[in-house]
């Protein structure tokens, strides 16, 4: 479950996957209704996508090192360590001129360690889709 930014007590343990305050929230534009959104940079463990609707912000996920981080327009947005796997889902919020959205990146990986699946989601939309995902399964064909 996902705590609003604002309610959440302030704790100096807490993990540094967790946005403290609503200062701390990545501040985007929205735009229009819809999703439209296109990759603009790929790697094994990075992508960047270029977000046009319903918000105006580029993504960028950074799988390389000890930890996994999202930045939203070259904010951090969250951060993860990860010593053993990779994290398949970060949960955060985005500022939208006043408007806090639940945005959730999902990834799926290889076991050569490279991204198979990535997936964006703001306000419960999915807003980009790469690759295979296990609930996309096409509806059986009528007869």
């Amino acid at each position: 479950m996902v705590v609003r930014p604002e309610t959440r007590p302030s704790n100096p343990y807490l993990s540094p996957r967790v946005q403290r305050s609503a200062a701390e929230v990545p501040f985007v534009l929205r735009t229009r209704d819809g999703a439209e959104a296109h990759r603009i940079g790929k790697a094994g463990l990075y992508r960047r996508i270029r977000i046009e609707a319903p918000i105006d912000a580029v993504f960028e996920y950074r799988g390389w090192s000890l930890g996994e981080a999202i930045f939203v327009n070259d904010v951090r947005a969250i951060w993860e360590a990860s010593w053993w796997r990779l994290i398949p889902r970060f949960d955060f919020w985005l500022n939208a001129e006043g408007e806090m959205l639940p945005t959730t990146v999902r990834i799926r990986t290889y076991p050569w360690m490279l991204l198979r699946s990535f997936r964006i989601e703001i306000d419960n939309r999915v807003v980009y889709t790469e690759g295979p995902w296990p609930d996309d399964a096409a509806p059986p064909e009528s007869v």
